[in-house]
């Protein structure tokens, strides 16, 4: 399985290679899918080691609350030792960088999903010659061009020759 950066450097769209582009689309996306996927069951399951974690350290507080420094086992002071202790600080800090890949992982594969919409333009594009020679349209255009001037040109020797006929 590929890493977010291997992933987001095919992000990339290359015009005169729109087949390759193409052609390594539906491969890209998946393996995008994929590790988005692995990177959500991570962060799942380090949320289950920290309540875990969080649960076994209530029950050591509770067993031995002096070793944690509490003189008053309360519920309050059992949760703020729970809060304080190392091993579940360490665990809720494993989630929140979990938490995150999971969601670059994500993003990355979002951005697939904008990349192959965007690769079906860039298709329809070029189907459409939308990067076309262009002394291929300047000869198309001459003709037209001729024809707008001659229809310019009679149009005002006939503007002309109202206002002599008019004075």
């Amino acid at each position: 399985m590929s890493n977010i950066g291997d992933l987001k450097a095919r992000l990339t769209i290359h015009l005169q290679e729109l087949h390759l582009d193409a052609q390594n689309q539906p491969k890209d996306a998946c393996d995008a899918g994929e590790l988005a996927a692995a990177a959500k069951a991570a962060a799942k399951r380090a949320k289950i080691e920290l309540e875990e974690t969080k649960a076994t350290v209530q029950r050591d507080v509770r067993a031995n609350p002096a070793m944690h420094g509490i003189d008053k086992p309360t519920e309050g002071a059992i949760a703020a030792a729970v809060t304080i202790d190392d091993k579940v600080r360490t665990a809720e800090r494993a989630l929140i960088d979990l938490h995150e890949l999971a969601d670059m992982a994500e993003s990355v594969a979002n951005a697939f999903e904008h990349r192959r919409s965007m690769l079906k333009e860039e298709v329809n594009l070029w189907q459409n010659n939308y990067w076309g020679d262009i002394t291929v349209k300047e000869r198309q255009m001459a003709p037209v061009a001729d024809t707008a001037q001659k229809a310019g040109f009679e149009q005002a020797q006939g503007r002309r020759r109202r206002r002599e006929e008019e004075e």
